[in-house]
């Protein structure tokens, strides 16, 4: 059902399984998920909150919470559900990273810079593309909190990009 795309059924088939056992984070997620995508919103958080309720130590539902209450245009319980994840988790690179995203919409450059800072020092070395987007994203908020010149310390660092312009890093 769900690589159809048919999420009332696939809805169907996952409640099934956790009216037969409850205990399965993963499945709540998904349900979660799929419950968010048809628009019902309660739902989804109850799914979230049962797999957070099942996985306590695991950032990740958190995250799934976080984004819903985003999708819905809730910023303030958003942030505050990525606080929660990120003392569950102090290294979680997504959850700074979210984090990040709400204080720039919010034109909160300064704590939108410094958690993008932490998703980038959060971020194994290894993983250079998620890096790169990283720091792309904390040049495009340097460059709208009106420092284009770290902006370009930023592009400059990074290995091969050629990006000198913060204005390029906008489109």
């Amino acid at each position: 059902y769900m690589a159809r795309e048919e999420w009332a059924d696939s809805y169907t088939w996952l409640s099934r399984s956790l009216d037969a056992d409850t205990q399965q984070p993963a499945v709540h997620l998904l349900a979660g998920t799929i419950a968010m995508k048809v628009d019902m919103y309660d739902a989804a958080a109850k799914h979230f909150d049962a797999a957070i309720g099942l996985v306590p130590d695991d950032v990740q539902p958190r995250l799934y919470l976080a984004t819903l209450y985003q999708h819905q245009g809730d910023d303030d319980k958003a942030l505050r559900t990525l606080l929660e994840a990120r003392q569950v988790d102090t290294n979680a690179p997504q959850v700074y990273l979210m984090i990040s995203d709400i204080y720039a919409s919010q034109r909160k450059w300064s704590l939108a810079v410094t958690n993008i800072k932490h998703a980038i020092d959060n971020t194994p070395t290894a993983d250079r593309d998620t890096r790169a987007i990283y720091n792309l994203r904390m040049a495009r908020y340097l460059n709208k909190w009106n420092k284009p010149e770290e902006a370009i310390l930023i592009l400059d660092g990074m290995p091969g990009s050629g990006l000198r312009d913060p204005l390029a890093v906008e489109q």
